[in-house]
């Protein structure tokens, strides 16, 4: 399914929204994660496994997306989020 798009509330209380492509019921491709409007990251899964994560949300470096989310809640809540 190409295109496909979902919402959910993670761990940290972030309303986030994802586009993306499933195939064969696994993340496949490239998916965008936004929150409040923003692109935060862009996540290249290979049958449903996590390859890599680029996180605007802390200029554009490369990292796992558990940590992208941590870092997100940092910079906008500017609390400390749970490891």
């Amino acid at each position: 399914m190409d295109h496909a798009s979902w919402h959910f509330v993670d761990e940290y209380n972030q309303a986030i929204k994802v586009t993306g492509r499933c195939s064969r019921g696994m993340k496949h491709g490239f998916f965008e994660f936004y929150i409040d409007g923003y692109q935060i990251a862009r996540t290249k899964y290979t049958r449903d496994q996590e390859m890599e994560t680029l996180c605007y949300a802390i200029g554009n470096r490369l990292t796992d997306l558990r940590t992208c989310m941590i870092e997100n809640v940092r910079k906008t809540k500017n609390v400390d989020a749970p490891h």
